[in-house]
């Protein structure tokens, strides 16, 4: 055995690491939807949805260095993608040619292992930014601006929640082995499954940017953080997961949503985020049986709510309920379309249907670092 090997630590450490990233999570989610609901700039509902994507993962706190060079990079890209949008404003299939190859490019770069935060971010700028100028370049302007401080208000809430609620001293969870450089066939598979993810997300795009529906970029923000989920490379078990945890976190939204309606409080609000955040994080951190479901239904609550009860988002009884629906109907989508792309790009397991009439692949071999 090697003597770097990262020792276990004890179950009372690991129960000390837990409660501490309960309640930074907690603590985040409740800090930056106050933020947000408080201040209520455009598109504001997005900034406690990727805090909560961020805390969620168990990773260190970002460094001063990221914490100042993130928010510069952010807006590079989004004024890149915007000024694409104004360039190619006349030509919408231009337009979205130009957008899938941005996209594949930052899923190719999650999948070798760049940060996913910041490529989140580009995401969200390459697929909304257009298709919001396809509408008015005023609203795509508001988008850029939105998404920017979106970005630069969650960024400084993580890094916020990490220093009030450090890891305990001295416990720190066994850090994987840095895994050795990529070969020609590890980046062959890093192309094929942006390229998946790109098929998959083309749909979608394409209906709001080319058909106008800009009613829906509020679902389309939904998938593009959907897509990115490690759960997906799980087989259609990961998948069903995925969708469970989907329909949970909708649920819960309806729950919430109807007792703001009888107590319409900021501070009832902040509240119920609170318990929210405490409940779903000793489920995710705690390694219980329901961790995967509340870890994919808490960004969805968030949006949901965010959606349903903001200034920029808000919408009536019937909206609110109708858009529970299509967010359920999007991950089923989502997670159907992505694994039908993968059987059908994968040309043995289609040669061995011909000949055999069986289908049987392992999903998960086609991922790579997520």
């Amino acid at each position: 055995m090697s003597s770097d090997a990262p020792a276990e630590i004890s179950p009372e450490d690991q129960q000390r690491l837990a409660q501490a990233r309960i309640f930074r999570l907690t603590f985040g989610v409740v800090a930056s939807t106050a933020a947000a609901f408080g201040i209520g700039w455009p598109f504001a509902f997005i900034t406690p949805m990727l805090a909560a994507a961020f805390l969620s993962a168990p990773v260190p706190r970002p460094t001063i260095g990221a914490l100042l060079a993130f928010p510069v990079m952010i807006l590079a890209a989004l004024l890149f993608a915007f000024a694409i949008s104004a360039v190619t404003l006349s030509q919408p299939l231009l337009v979205l040619a130009a957008v899938m190859l941005m996209i594949f490019r930052c899923f190719y770069l999650m999948s070798i292992g760049v940060s996913r935060g910041f490529l989140t971010w580009v995401l969200m700028g390459f697929l909304l930014i257009p298709a919001m100028a396809a509408q008015s370049m005023e609203l795509a302007f508001s988008l850029t601006t939105g998404l920017f401080a979106s970005g630069l208000i969650a960024m400084a809430f993580v890094w916020l929640s990490h220093a009030v609620f450090p890891d305990p001293v001295g416990v720190s969870k066994p850090q994987k082995a840095t895994p050795p450089p990529m070969d020609k066939a590890g980046r062959d598979r890093a192309a094929k499954i942006a390229f998946i993810r790109v098929l998959v997300i083309l749909p979608l795009e394409a209906y709001v940017l080319i058909g106008g529906n800009i009613g829906d970029l509020k679902i389309l923000i939904f998938a593009t953080m959907l897509i990115q989920s490690p759960n997906l490379s799980a087989g259609l078990k990961g998948g069903k997961a995925l969708i469970m945890g989907n329909t949970f976190g909708g649920v819960v939204a309806m729950g919430i949503y109807e007792l703001l309606v009888l107590f319409p409080s900021y501070l009832f609000l902040l509240g119920l985020f609170t318990l929210l955040g405490l409940v779903f994080g000793r489920q995710m951190f705690g390694g219980t049986k329901w961790g995967p479901i509340c870890g994919s239904g808490l960004g969805t609550v968030i949006l949901l709510i965010g959606l349903g009860t903001m200034p920029f988002g808000g919408e009536t009884d019937d909206q609110f309920y109708s858009r529970i629906w299509q967010v359920i109907l999007a991950a089923v989508y989502v997670v159907f379309a992505f694994h039908l792309v993968v059987y059908v790009t994968n040309w043995k397991v289609l040669r061995r249907l011909r000949k055999t009439g069986r289908l049987k692949v392992k999903t998960g071999a086609t991922e790579v670092r997520t």
